[in-house]
């Protein structure tokens, strides 16, 4: 199985994007998202790879993190949703996405290209509680970094913390939010909160 290409841009096509590697052109399918990361033919790039095999075809799936390619597994292993279908999901933010599982937001789903009614109650129904283990479901932060930046316990105890200091939820979030850059030096609890208390 192939785990990544590493190479540089040969073609931009609408949905899917040719990397060249070793004088090997790979057509490799992307979400929108990383259509739009301002990749220019001749850029080097990197992507993480799916390649979905079955009898009669082969297709690689593209991800600019390993963060995203989890996510898309995810997402596949709800019936009805193939590569296809979570490949345009993906087009979406993943933050929104999970929120809308999680909050149960069948509007905002369905807001998707090829996500009907009867598939985004399939994912509520499939993907919430999973989502809420592994997504840390306290109250989102918007970015993916949020992932990166604390272990669940860490982030219960930071909530805990400020919130004893008379914060509210929505003033925390935007604040990790804000914070991104300066939270990734850190691992320490206190120097988290003494971070995020500058950004309150």
């Amino acid at each position: 199985m192939i785990y990544s290409i590493d190479g540089h841009v040969d073609s931009l096509l609408d949905n899917s994007i040719i990397i060249n590697t070793y004088g090997i052109g790979y057509e490799i399918f992307v979400s929108e998202l990383v259509l739009n990361k301002s990749t220019k033919v001749g850029d080097p790039l990197k992507l993480y790879i799916y390649h979905h095999i079955r009898e009669d075809l082969e297709v690689l799936y593209g991800f600019l993190n390993l963060e995203d390619k989890n996510f898309f597994n995810i997402l596949t292993s709800v019936s009805g949703v193939g590569p296809k279908v979570a490949i345009r999901i993906l087009s979406s933010e993943t933050d929104s996405v999970v929120n809308a599982i999680v909050q149960e937001n069948i509007a905002s789903l369905t807001s998707i290209q090829g996500v009907g009614k009867k598939m985004a109650e399939r994912m509520i129904v499939e993907l919430k509680d999973k989502l809420s283990k592994v997504y840390d479901n306290i109250p989102y932060v918007e970015g993916k970094e949020r992932l990166e930046l604390l272990s669940k316990d860490t982030m219960n105890d930071t909530y805990l913390a400020l919130q004893t200091l008379g914060y509210k939820k929505d003033e925390i979030k935007r604040a990790i939010h804000s914070a991104t850059e300066d939270l990734k030096k850190t691992n320490t609890l206190e120097n988290k909160i003494k971070v995020l208390l500058k950004h309150l």
